[in-house]
């Protein structure tokens, strides 16, 4: 029987070993396919870093990135019987039946969640199929799979001599005339213009297009002849044409659509999830995430109803108050319908924001003292939109990352301005960050509890950041709910996460793993 009692041998889940089978069976492509996209990352979230042979790390002898280590196992011996879940320690222990052999211990992050156990049972179940290969990386490339022409070095190839030199336009032209040529062929006529765009639509976005842009681009063709034939007798070029042809091009390929049919394709093959980081209206008020659900692709992140409800700031202080989250008094309005300067001091006081109540990242924000700053900045608002008003605090901005409805660390901003616009947040160097932020821990807990409620009561999923105001008498307010957080070398989420010690690959392996979960419960379906 395993024991966990040595006092020199304390492991995390990944020291368990894994049996080896009684024939070398080669894995299945699908048993392959399924560790790669929902075991591996697992083990490389919760296991590499203690058991990898590429970080010279195999703690009770266990390395878990070769095949050879992981089924040879570690010091204690097999944890894993394939096909067998009730003999299988590794199993037992993550379903923490027995207090004196559960792993993950608790101080490293406690028990898995359900899904993941559940990801891990279907493997062992399976027969625990993994790549095969010595001592390197399970990522490592085959010698056949280094073959393929993606792996080739780059060579530049000599252009090939063809008969027919007038219907060549580009090199790219002449190696494909040259393989018709060879073959005694000759290119088929050039397409009308009806033709030509009804194909390329639907290669590019795979939708017709409309008998209006059908009409508008026949007449564009037309008077761009008509051009080219005055520049020829004229000793001049003819590109006329060939550049409306080129400009309806990059039309289809700035359009949504494009980007639309492309990933579809290549995530239906590939059996993917998306990662979102589209900023902005419609990558965070919910249409994207909508449009994914409806072609049932998965994806990290929210879901399409909670990223409608915390774009928009005043759905999002409803359920504050619903979730017993502390929220600045604020005053809603239609930009068609705008209150008095002195009616929103009334209400509010003198030290104003005003900003739309529908956008992100600080944009129109409006940092207001006194009647007549206020009744300026309401002249200039369009009668267009919603707004929301909102009594200004004096005090610390700070944020906090969530995964899984979990806070993380706690994140305090200093502006160098004194602001925290749109052009603070994206300016780097133009704030200071201190994380952990330097408050009483009692306080960093209760702010953490509320954000967690306001995760709960908006309807999120996997991760989110809370924006807080901290007064100087100890209250606390929440401003908003971010589902888009942002992910580069300035933005809150990754310093949130480097307060609980995860780093930035480590962080992004988290935020993606619900979704990749969620897609291998769909695929098992």
């Amino acid at each position: 029987m395993l024991s966990l009692r040595h006092s020199t041998l304390i492991l995390s889940l990944c020291a368990a070993s894994f049996a080896v089978a009684a024939d070398d069976v080669q894995p299945t492509k699908e048993g392959l396919e399924f560790f790669e996209k929902n075991v591996r990352p697992i083990l490389s979230d919760r296991c590499y870093e203690c058991h990898s042979a590429n970080k010279n790390s195999s703690k009770g002898g266990l390395i878990l990135d070769s095949h050879d280590g992981a089924y040879k196992g570690g010091d204690e011996g097999p944890a894993v019987v394939p096909g067998n879940l009730e003999k299988s320690l590794l199993i037992k222990a993550v379903r923490y039946t027995d207090p004196e052999f559960s792993m993950p211990p608790k101080k490293t992050g406690g028990k898995l969640p359900d899904d993941k156990i559940a990801i891990l049972e279907e493997w062992v179940k399976m027969g625990a199929p993994m790549p095969v290969g010595g001592a390197v990386k399970l990522t490592g490339l085959t010698g056949k799979a280094r073959e393929h022409w993606a792996f080739q070095p780059v060579t530049k190839p000599t252009v090939p001599e063809v008969k027919n030199r007038a219907w060549v336009k580009t090199p790219i032209d002449a190696f494909v005339l040259a393989k018709l040529e060879a073959k005694g062929l000759q290119p088929n006529p050039a397409a009308s213009p009806e033709s030509f765009l009804r194909r390329v639509s639907y290669d590019l976005i795979g939708l017709p297009p409309t008998s209006e842009q059908v009409d508008t681009f026949e007449k564009a063709v037309q008077a761009a002849q008509v051009t080219d034939t005055m520049a020829l007798r004229s000793g001049k070029p003819a590109v006329a044409v060939e550049a409306i042809y080129a400009k309806q091009i990059d039309s289809l390929l700035a359009s949504p659509h494009f980007g639309e049919r492309q990933a579809i394709e290549w995530l239906d093959a590939a059996r993917h999830v998306v990662f979102p980081v589209l900023h902005g209206g419609w990558g965070e008020d919910g249409r994207a995430q909508a449009e994914m659900e409806a072609r049932g692709v998965a994806f990290a992140g929210c879901a399409s109803a909670a990223n409608r409800l915390c774009m928009d700031k005043v759905a999002t202080k409803r359920a504050m108050r619903t979730a017993d989250v502390p929220a600045i008094p604020e005053v809603a309005f239609a930009g068609a319908a705008k209150p008095t300067a002195a009616a929103l001091i009334a209400a509010l006081g003198e030290h104003l924001v005003i900003k739309p109540s529908d956008q992100g990242s600080s944009v129109g924000l409006y940092m207001l003292e006194g009647e007549a700053a206020v009744a300026k900045a309401l002249a200039e608002i369009p009668a267009s939109g919603q707004w929301m008003a909102e009594r200004r605090l004096r005090g610390r901005e700070m944020s906090i990352g969530l995964l899984d409805g979990r806070p993380m660390g706690l994140v305090e901003i200093v502006p160098l301005t004194g602001v925290y616009d749109y052009q603070t947040k994206y300016t780097k160097g133009a704030s200071e960050y201190l994380f952990p932020a330097p408050i009483a821990a009692e306080l960093t807990v209760a702010i953490g509890e509320a954000a967690a409620r306001l995760f709960a009561a908006c309807g999120c999923r996997d991760f989110a950041r809370a924006d807080v105001f901290l007064e100087p008498d100890g209250r606390f307010y929440f401003l908003e709910i971010n589902t888009m957080p942002g992910m580069t070398a300035t933005s809150l989420m990754p310093k949130s996460a480097s307060c609980v010690g995860l780093d930035f690959p480590a962080l992004v392996r988290r935020m993606a793993a619900p979704a990749l979960a969620r897609a291998a419960r769909t695929d098992q379906r």
